[in-house]
């Protein structure tokens, strides 16, 4: 199995490791960082006008169907991470996939002002796409408390302490020779003069994982390997415990104790496996399965959005392409599911 980052820059890492340099070294000779207050500005800015647009997707296509849900009901728990994941994988990769591809196609450099404009873009398309479906509008633009719910229960709390474990075990270098790494940086304007991500695809990368590596360098700069690679670890830990528990309702439906054992067991299972421990570095494999865990939570939700999976499900596969051939499981599904896709 092809894999650009780990094959080529794996040995780079374990030089780099053996000889005591550290991660600011490698990342200085390819990344120069904004002067440190307009970096602030632009990542706390591009960073909420990102989750503001993948609020808008949650709210717009996966609503609370019963707000008055017991916080220990364990489906409203299930679905309130699948609403979290939806939000998480739709405000940054979606978002970071249409800034890359709009690079690409028309050449402009991937930086914060132009995150900002798409994610407001997706934020008025979805405010009207809720009020055809009679959904009002101005819900896109409140929090949902679902969020809220799962961020001061044990998964929420388990899934950060996940996010600054995976910060901390992160090795801190920027690849040098990383496929992936150097179209992202091409995206950002600090590759090579004139460089072309689409028609020369360094590498042969698997553009997916360049475009969503290119927000977070546009957003954070050096610290943006890092910060994403926490960030996917703690999407494994909450993909594992929704995937786990939606699996327990099918066979333990009104077994409380089992789907709450089930879900820390896929948790740990998703974010502590030996294969996604033994990689130190942010790695296509581990952005393909943070992205896939979230596409299959929400194609098992009560109510999927079938949009959404379609949306990241070609994100998936733009990131490992023999994804593709989970396509026909996935549409048998959307034929089989008693909610139509027509409904989307």
């Amino acid at each position: 199995m092809h894999r650009c980052l780990m094959g080529a820059t794996r040995s780079t890492w374990l030089i780099l490791k053996n000889t005591g340099h550290r991660a600011s070294t490698s990342s200085r000779m390819l990344i120069t960082d904004l002067p440190l207050p307009t970096l602030v500005i632009g990542a706390t800015l591009g960073t909420l006008s990102c989750a503001w647009a993948g609020m808008a997707w949650a709210q717009t296509l996966l609503p609370i169907e019963n707000a008055a849900a017991s916080q220990s009901d364990y489906t409203a728990s299930a679905e309130d991470g699948a609403s979290l994941l939806l939000a998480i994988a739709m405000g940054f990769g979606f978002t970071a996939t249409l800034a890359f591809w709009l690079h690409c196609l028309l050449r402009p450099v991937v930086v914060a002002p132009m995150l900002i404009t798409l994610a407001f873009a997706q934020v008025i398309g979805l405010a009207a796409l809720a009020k055809h479906r009679k959904i009002p509008p101005t819900s896109v633009i409140h929090p949902d408390p679902r969020w809220r719910s799962v961020a001061t229960s044990r998964i929420g709390i388990g899934a950060l302490v996940v996010g600054l474990l995976w910060w901390l075990r992160h090795d801190g270098t920027v690849p040098p020779s990383s496929c992936i790494g150097e179209a992202a940086i091409c995206a950002i304007g600090q590759g090579p003069p004139g460089c072309d991500v689409l028609r020369t695809n360094i590498g042969d990368a698997q553009l997916g994982n360049s475009g969503v590596i290119s927000v977070v360098l546009a957003l954070c700069g050096q610290a943006g390997f890092r910060i994403l690679f926490a960030v996917v670890g703690a999407m494994l830990a909450i993909s594992g415990w929704v995937l786990a528990r939606q699996a327990a309702r099918l066979f333990q439906p009104n077994t409380i104790r089992i789907n709450e054992f089930s879900g820390w067991l896929g948790a740990v299972t998703m974010a502590a496996n030996p294969y996604a421990l033994s990689i130190p570095l942010v790695d296509e494999n581990l952005l393909t399965l943070a992205f896939s865990g979230a596409t299959l939570a929400l194609t098992l939700a009560e109510r999927p959005p079938w949009l959404v999976v379609g949306l990241l499900f070609a994100l998936v596969v733009d990131m490992r392409h023999p994804m593709l051939v989970c396509a026909p499981a996935l549409l048998l599904f959307a034929w089989s599911s008693p909610i139509s896709p027509k409904r989307w």
